[in-house]
């Protein structure tokens, strides 16, 4: 027996086995089976595969594969769902800038929609393909004359690992409704130009630049007003203070109340000249042209001395002006916002419409035409205007009344002229507005915003988000 044992443990010593598989005392176990002991080759064989079975660097390999499957599926799903998240963030703040885009269009009489997908498009949404941009115009509610508008951004995404779940395509997308309100009126707006303060200035109403500069307000002396709003900046080197809000640069645009009246038609058929003093009184008095087709065309010169009492109506200066040195130029009769008012009007060829000067040593008291007059006269935009010119020549006003006489009460328009104004130490008792391509304020220059009667006044407009 010991010899056929001897082949089996020589052939075994010689066979390759995995290490744990084959224990060490294999061989010598062999061996004593040879010998004659109890037989345990099958006993020590299955030992051995028990052993196997119990390993478990093989299973740790297993669970890791699908445990981090698993963990990998849940950072995808996240990640897709923060893909979501910022689609829904972007569309947001599109609809958001769209919706005030549109807002500020109906307040300037354009197209809202236009402008609404056109914000929409440069914001990286535009109408086609998987994104879709709904502009609606809201009716106008309350006392606010603007209609909201209400913008809808969406778009299609397409699904990454949620795809396994779903194959529907997931939409994400925002909503906003913006509307234009008034927070207040201004008493002088520059429409292109800056609107400068020079010396003192005072009043209990705004100040307004529709300059696109950074100097579109630009104080140098000291200025105090219930704001200061200015589509460019805002407010200079010099003292600045504010009743009412802070200064507001880099906002719309203000309206501009009178911008109608640049669409009318003035024609003078007929040059008429002053009457001649009166020779009790010495007062020379002017009567208004209307619609008779009459009007100035030689400038009308004041000075020293001279008195001129001016009936209400309308009166037209063709390629003339209205020159105050000095003496009076008042009312003819007891006028006020409410009651008899005037409007002159600088019209005539381009290049040689007249203008409007108005110096220290003058007193005048006039007040512009009512509504309900002007409407007669057959220019209803001049309502509320004191002067009104298309030319490209200066205007001067200068207000040193002595105190108890009133001043000029009514609106200035000249939008294509740079305006200055110079005021005195009184505070004015009624309206005055000004309105043209630049404002420039000096000395002790006072406005005021009550008492102003049909003289519309610019507004302020602020645009916000309701939705």
């Amino acid at each position: 027996m010991l010899t056929q044992c001897k082949p089996w443990t020589q052939n075994f010593r010689k066979m390759r086995f995995p290490r744990r598989l084959i224990p060490l005392n294999a061989a010598s176990t062999l061996h004593r089976v040879c010998s004659g002991r109890v037989w345990s080759w099958g006993v020590a064989v299955m030992s051995e595969a028990h052993a196997v079975l119990r390993q478990r660097r093989g299973a740790t390999a297993v669970t890791f594969a699908v445990t981090a499957l698993t963990i990998f599926g849940f950072v995808g799903l996240a990640t897709e769902g923060g893909m979501w998240y910022l689609g829904r963030r972007d569309t947001q703040n599109a609809a958001d800038a769209a919706a005030m885009a549109g807002a500020l269009a109906i307040a300037a009489g354009a197209d809202a929609t236009a402008s609404a997908t056109s914000v929409a498009a440069q914001n990286g949404y535009s109408n086609a393909g998987s994104v879709t941009v709904a502009v609606s115009v809201l009716n106008a509610t309350g006392t606010n004359p603007y209609n909201p508008v209400q913008v809808t951004v969406s778009e299609g995404m397409t699904p990454l690992i949620s795809s396994l779940f779903t194959g529907a395509v997931t939409t994400v997308g925002g909503q906003a409704t913006a509307v234009v309100q008034s927070t207040g009126t201004a008493c002088a707006l520059s429409l292109s130009g800056d609107l400068t303060v020079s010396g003192t200035y005072s009043t209990g109403c705004a100040l307004a630049s529709n300059s696109s500069s950074t100097t579109a307000i630009n104080v140098t002396g000291s200025a105090t007003a219930a704001t200061f709003t200015s589509f460019g900046g805002c407010c200079g080197s010099g003292t600045v203070s504010y009743t009412a809000r802070p200064p507001a640069p880099y906002r719309p645009v203000v309206t501009n109340p009178y911008k109608a009246a640049d669409a009318l038609t003035f024609t003078v058929n007929t040059c008429v000249t002053p009457p001649a003093p009166d020779l009790t009184t010495g007062v020379i008095w002017l009567s208004p042209h209307n619609t008779s087709g009459n009007g100035f065309c030689a400038d009308i010169v004041v000075n020293t001395g001279d008195v001129y009492k001016v009936l209400p109506g309308t009166y037209f200066f063709k390629n003339a002006s209205l020159i105050l040195n000095g003496g009076q130029f008042l009312c003819g009769s007891t006028c006020s916002v409410t009651r008899n008012g005037m409007t002159f009007v600088f019209t005539g060829d381009t290049g040689s419409i007249g203008t409007v000067t108005i110096g220290s040593g003058a007193t005048v008291t006039l007040a512009a035409r009512r509504t309900v007059d002007a409407t007669a006269d057959g220019f209803p935009a001049l309502a509320g205007l004191l002067f009104y010119g298309r030319g490209l020549s200066p205007v001067s006003l200068s207000q040193q009344n002595a105190s108890g006489i009133a001043p000029i009460v009514g609106g200035i328009y000249f939008p294509n002229a740079a305006l200055s104004f110079t005021g005195n130490t009184a505070s004015p008792s009624a309206c005055i507005v000004l309105i043209a391509k630049s404002v420039a304020l000096y000395s002790n220059s006072h406005l005021a915003a009550t008492g102003c009667g049909n003289t519309a006044r610019p507004l302020i407009q602020s645009v916000r988000l309701t939705q």
